[in-house]
């Protein structure tokens, strides 16, 4: 592959888009083993990314060249990584500095795009740089893919009890939040902390509640939730934010 993208070098600069706005970084990150052929190294160098020193991760301000740059539908090299599942690709990327929580325009981060075309193998990946990813799993719908990892690697890398250090949520919340009834349960049987707060002081029930999601908010509730429990500043609570939200299933 590499020495085919040597031969097409001149078709490799930063105005050599495609229709969808997608430069060669985008498309080349998209195909299995650019990561580990070198070929992203190749393309990645027309947007003055290179990867950094074994074992070193660039981050912030430090984040090599244009990295996250996007296509017309706000997506980053790393979407096109995940979206093809090419774990060296997304390594590659993220040790270069590229955000694991870039959304493109339709909300998606990379990884849950990348489990939109089922690559369940990279939420491994992922969480080997930390973060939250069992929240991607929740937001992309799938219990499946939720039941098999957590069973698997809830005692290591994937435990329900994981925060995203932006937030200090768990993915109880998430699911809470959007209303997924199977994994509220399964979150809660697998001994997910109902009391926790994030750090806006908020609770999942307070999530639920918050979000009108009376059945979620019952089943927390069952699981031990305390619907008295302080919320935010600590004059509010789940049932407050229940009443303030119009939910009256949450409350009943």
């Amino acid at each position: 592959m590499l020495r085919r993208l040597e031969r097409l070098g001149a078709r490799f600069g930063p105005d050599a888009v495609n229709a969808v706005g997608a430069l060669p970084f985008h498309t080349v990150a998209g195909v299995n083993g650019a990561g580990a052929s070198g070929a992203l190294a190749f393309v990645g160098a027309f947007v003055n990314v290179t990867a950094p020193a074994a074992g070193r991760r660039l981050a912030g301000s430090a984040a090599s060249g244009n990295v996250d740059v996007t296509d017309n539908d706000g997506r980053t090299a790393l979407h096109y990584a995940a979206r093809g599942g090419d774990a060296s690709g997304v390594r590659w990327l993220v040790d270069a500095g590229a955000s694991t929580d870039a959304l493109d325009l339709s909300g998606d981060t990379p990884l849950a795009l990348g489990l939109r075309s089922d690559q369940r193998h990279l939420v491994l990946v992922f969480a080997e740089y930390g973060g939250a990813p069992l929240t991607a799993v929740v937001r992309a719908g799938r219990t499946d893919v939720l039941r098999d990892l957590v069973l698997l690697h809830g005692n290591g890398s994937l435990s329900v009890h994981q925060q995203d250090p932006q937030t200090g949520r768990t993915a109880l919340f998430d699911a809470a939040e959007l209303g997924r009834l199977e994994m509220v349960t399964f979150f809660v049987e697998q001994g997910a902390d109902v009391s926790h707060l994030d750090l806006s002081g908020l609770s999942p029930l307070g999530a639920a509640a918050s979000a009108r999601q009376g059945a979620a908010a019952r089943r927390l509730l069952e699981g031990g939730a305390d619907a008295n429990q302080p919320q935010a500043n600590g004059s509010t609570t789940a049932l407050h934010l229940a009443s303030e939200a119009g939910c009256g299933a949450c409350v009943e």
